[in-house]
């Protein structure tokens, strides 16, 4: 019985960790395939952690709506646009299209 029970916690652990380390990958493909290309402004930027990484706050409009997200390691200054793809069935997810179009294969222009 107690074989069991660790059997199903180290399941159920395993499939946290293999979700949260590819639902990025499975958001990026999704951009990069059904993505709503738009403008964004950066608001913020801030370096965090010890190995150079820079969080951009960007703020952008869907439907008169407005949102803010962040990009990581995108070389911007604060009042700069960029060009950012989002999901049309969930304006939160957002990256720049730079990084789409780099890194993956789109049709989106």
């Amino acid at each position: 019985m107690k074989r069991k029970i660790q059997y199903f916690v180290f399941a159920g652990l395993t499939t946290v960790f293999m979700y949260g380390a590819t639902k990025k990958t499975i958001e990026n493909y999704r951009l990069s395939r059904t993505g709503i290309l738009t403008k964004a402004v950066v608001t913020n930027n801030k370096k965090v952690g010890g190995k150079g990484t820079v969080d951009l706050t960007i703020q952008y409009n869907v439907s008169g709506q407005k949102y803010e997200g962040t990009l990581t390691n995108e070389n911007y200054k604060i009042g700069d646009s960029l060009e950012i793809v989002y999901l049309e069935s969930n304006p939160s997810v957002v990256r720049s299209y730079r990084f789409i179009k780099n890194n993956y294969t789109t049709t989106i222009e």
